[in-house]
């Protein structure tokens, strides 16, 4: 069971791919408004913090933080991350994903957590996948319901978000049988941006 941190995820329209830090300016240009950081614990459209979250983020071996990118237009469209996984428990979390606003609500975020699901069990061999998103973040939890996702309850939430207080987390997970269940039905879906 083993995340290698220059795993690339391709499908014929997105590549995801380890962040970089000259990926900065093409980050910087969706970056830019406020909203879109709500349901995140940093305000990545101030300057600074986005250049110290990526800084951050390329050097801290405990997660894999990756890039988002549209094939098909040749650009950085947003991240995903794997973070929190256990050889021991064998589990894993998929969270800190954010989408530029062109691309939300088309579909993209359920294709990567497809590509991210089938390799967390297929290639790393984790048993189970868990998402924690903040109760107020209607859009990703559609999107885990979508993929047939279990909704398993509440947690409290002691992380600061940029725009809202502190709120209950709720807890989506799947095991590896029933997601070997949930992707026969996604096989042939394959989204187009």
């Amino acid at each position: 069971m083993n995340i290698h941190l220059n795993t690339v995820f391709e499908t014929e329209a997105f590549l995801i791919r380890p962040l970089e830090l000259s990926d900065y300016e093409s980050m910087r240009e969706l970056t830019s408004d406020p909203e879109m950081w709500l349901y995140f614990c940093k305000d990545l459209s101030n300057d600074s913090e986005l250049k110290n979250w990526i800084k951050t983020s390329v050097n801290d071996k405990s997660k894999h933080v990756y890039t988002i990118i549209d094939k098909l237009h040749d650009r950085v469209i947003g991240s995903t991350s794997i973070i929190k996984f256990s050889k021991i428990t064998k589990t894993v979390e998929i969270g800190c994903t954010w989408l530029s606003k062109d691309y939300q609500g088309k579909g993209v975020n359920y294709q990567v957590k497809k590509l991210l699901l089938n390799h967390l069990f297929d290639t790393c061999n984790f048993e189970r996948v868990e998402f924690k998103i903040n109760t107020f973040n209607t859009p990703a939890r559609l999107a885990l319901l979508k993929l047939g996702l279990v909704e398993e309850g509440f947690s409290q939430s002691s992380q600061e978000m940029t725009l809202k207080p502190n709120e209950e987390k709720i807890i989506f997970s799947t095991l590896k049988p029933e997601w070997r269940v949930l992707r026969k039905r996604y096989k042939n879906n394959a989204l187009q941006v």
